[in-house]
């Protein structure tokens, strides 16, 4: 039976709250004031502790910005109402520690490394074996080095735990309590990733679909190196603008879900991740071209100017999410040594640029139903949302001109055999666009335009309809 007279210690990272609090505070630093890094890289050659305290001299902590294991939080407050004294022991500086202490009323006392002690595995246990006895403190912990402090413990309560470490527990305490364990890795990183956003990687084919060369097996397999080369390179650039959006994040009702801002994923994992990610992006472009490597190596710099200045840019930051999607069709002509006639890339910018637009309206959309008059982070507010509008349809419009254009062209004739085919395919890219931009005005989109079109059943009808339609007209 638990004996309540014995205080239930709370370990803070990985436990409280399923973030590192050191990383934390180093990635605040790398993104408010990178300059002040080079002040406390020689203290990481020594003692730990003295590391922590410099980096926490240095950053501003604020517990609010941090996420916590709500779960975790119940079970405390249960305790507490049985009357048992909860003490906070973490590894982290007393100045972190001290700052949670306050930011919670439930803790009666709180320990931490302090500049000299490092306090975690053994030490931790020392102390606190000094300050309750052994067997007379029940300890809340997730990391390997909390079994030093477990094997004193009344009570082992595994919090945010790995399935490696979970399984070693439960061996070793048959009735430990287990709160909220990990979730697969894979799978979290399949989250991170948002593999289902390399749907939009699809345009790198259309090289090879216009060139009618889909039956090279040789362009196909070029094709699809070029697709899986810019999906790693998509994923690590979503990793990159998580980082980077990590303290809002984690105050938006869906966003603060993602692994990142949830800390389900921590940093250093995080930025593991990115590395491989972005090695493995830029290794699999190696084997295309050295034109293929620039291209993707363009991909993140535009990212990354778009991320830190651009998106908060009217009407640019549309241009710039237009340039992406075309930049895809440019890769799969690298990656093809397919050319890409102008008309096709005149049409993409056009209709990307609508696509953009949509994606902006569909925001101004969302926020009219609330008290909020711009989009957070952007040059948009609720007023522009007609004209907004405007400037998409005749993007979209024009698209659909200069695909018009096209087949009166010189180039067409020499291409295909029966143009009369063709003709059809202008009016369902009319309809295509008019009822997309009909439905975001009756607010039924919710989604990213490509990835609604991608999941929209009449969108692959169209799409299947156009494709039999190109068939017929380059058949002899």
């Amino acid at each position: 039976m638990k004996n309540i007279k014995h205080p239930l210690v709370i370990d803070l990272d990985g436990t409280l709250t399923p973030c590192d609090t050191l990383w934390e505070m180093l990635a605040s630093l790398l993104l408010s004031s990178p300059f002040k890094l080079f002040k406390v890289l020689p203290y990481i050659f020594k003692n730990r502790a003295i590391f922590k305290k410099q980096v926490s001299l240095l950053v501003n902590f604020n517990p609010h910005d941090l996420v916590y294991n709500t779960k975790l939080i119940d079970y405390i407050k249960m305790q507490r109402q049985l009357g048992r004294p909860i003490v906070l022991a973490t590894a982290a500086d007393e100045i972190i520690a001290k700052s949670v202490y306050n930011h919670f009323g439930f803790f009666d006392a709180y320990y931490a490394s302090n500049g000299e002690i490092n306090l975690r595995g053994q030490t931790k246990e020392d102390l606190l074996t000094g300050l309750f006895g052994r067997q007379r403190f029940a300890y809340a912990g997730n990391d390997f080095s909390d079994f030093k402090v477990w094997s004193s413990a009344s009570e082992v309560i595994v919090v945010n735990a790995s399935p490696k470490l979970l399984r070693r527990a439960t061996n070793l305490y048959p009735r430990c309590t287990i709160i909220d364990p990990k979730q697969s890795l894979l799978l979290l990183w399949f989250k991170q990733m948002r593999v289902y956003q390399w749907a939009k990687n699809i345009l790198i084919f259309i090289p090879i679909v216009f060139a009618h060369k889909y039956f090279d097996l040789k362009l196909v397999a070029q094709s699809f190196l070029a697709f899986l080369s810019f999906g790693l390179a998509a994923s690590s650039v979503y990793c990159i603008n998580d980082l980077f959006d990590l303290v809002p994040d984690r105050l938006h009702i869906k966003k603060s879900n993602r692994p990142f801002a949830s800390g389900s994923i921590p940093i250093a994992e995080g930025l593991f991740g990115l590395s491989v990610l972005t090695l493995s992006s830029f290794f699999l472009a190696s084997y295309l071209s050295a034109y293929f490597v620039i291209l993707i190596l363009a991909y993140y710099l535009i990212n990354i100017v778009y991320t830190s200045l651009i998106k908060k840019l009217a009407i640019i930051d549309v241009i710039i999410l237009a340039s992406l999607y075309l930049l895809r069709i440019l890769a799969g002509s690298l990656a093809t040594n397919i050319p890409i006639s102008l008309w096709l890339l005149t049409f993409s910018i056009f209709i990307f640029v609508s696509l953009g637009f949509l994606k902006r309206y569909k925001e101004l959309r969302q926020l009219n139903q609330t008290d909020v008059a711009q989009i957070p982070g952007r040059f948009y507010h609720t007023d522009d949302l007609e004209v907004v509008s405007a400037m998409g349809i005749a993007s979209g419009y024009i698209s659909c001109l200069v695909l018009v254009l096209y087949l009166r062209s010189p180039e067409v004739s020499g291409f295909y055999h029966h143009l009369e085919y063709l003709w059809p395919g202008c009016l369902l890219v009319l309809y295509w666009i008019s009822r997309t931009w009909l439905l975001a005005h009756r607010n039924k989109i919710d989604d990213d335009p490509v990835l609604y079109a991608i999941k929209d059943m009449q969108s692959w009808f169209i799409l299947i309809i156009l494709g039999i339609l190109l068939l017929l007209a380059h058949s002899a």
